[in-house]
């Protein structure tokens, strides 16, 4: 099993599992609510900001999940980019290990997935 399948399995698991309502009494349950942030700065008209809202409301919940997915994997595809341009010779596993290492920090990488000769040289 490669690791992307092993993580997606593990992270899929942990989605099944049971939510305890006490351990999170301040969102389980609430309405989403228009955010109290200063907008002052934004670029986005009050009335897009309601329509945005809305349509968030309107989503299921597996339609949220795939958006924040979606987006947790853009900004993997673009990490993984700049780590190409810095190692132009490295190979896709290489590549993989350098982002999960830079992702977890390296205590919890070599806890995780140990070090190669190549990473303990460095």
């Amino acid at each position: 099993m490669d690791t992307f399948t092993y993580h997606n399995k593990l992270f899929c698991g942990i989605l099944e599992m049971q939510m305890s309502y006490d351990a999170h009494p301040w969102w389980v349950g609430q309405p989403m609510t228009e955010p109290q942030g200063n907008h002052a700065k934004s670029d986005t008209s009050p009335e897009a900001r309601r329509v945005l809202y809305d349509l968030y409301r309107g989503m299921s919940p597996a339609r949220k999940f795939r958006l924040l997915c979606d987006a947790y994997e853009m900004g993997q595809d673009l990490a993984l980019a700049g780590l190409r341009m810095r190692h132009p010779g490295a190979s896709k596993d290489e590549l993989w290990r350098l982002w999960a290492r830079q992702h977890l920090g390296r205590e919890l990488f070599e806890k995780v997935y140990g070090t190669s000769a190549r990473e303990r040289e460095a």
